[in-house]
C-alpha cells in the first residue's frame, strides 16, 4: 500500500491510497478530507502515512458512509 497526493476536479485534495490485495490485483481508494478525518480517526492513527500497511478490512469500517451516525448528527 502506498499513500499519494491529488485533486479532485474542484481543486479539492485528495488522498489517494494504493491497495494492493494478495492475488497481485490492485486498486485505488480516493478520500477527500471528510473520508480522511474519518478514517485517521477511526483507526487512531497519527498521520496519513500510517495508512501504509493497513489492510483494507481494517479501513473499510472507518469509512464515513460505513460509520454509525454520531449522537450529534443524529
Amino acid at each position: 500500500m502506498a499513500v499519494e497526493f491529488d485533486t479532485a476536479h474542484d481543486s479539492e485534495g485528495l488522498v489517494v491510497v494504493m491497495l494492493a490485495f494478495p492475488n497481485g490485483a490492485r486498486s485505488q481508494l480516493r478520500l477527500d478530507t471528510e473520508a480522511l478525518r474519518g478514517v485517521v480517526e477511526g483507526l487512531a492513527l497519527g498521520t496519513v502515512s500510517d495508512l501504509v500497511g493497513q489492510r483494507f478490512s481494517a479501513i473499510a469500517p472507518a469509512l464515513p458512509a460505513n460509520r454509525a451516525p454520531l449522537r450529534s448528527e443524529e
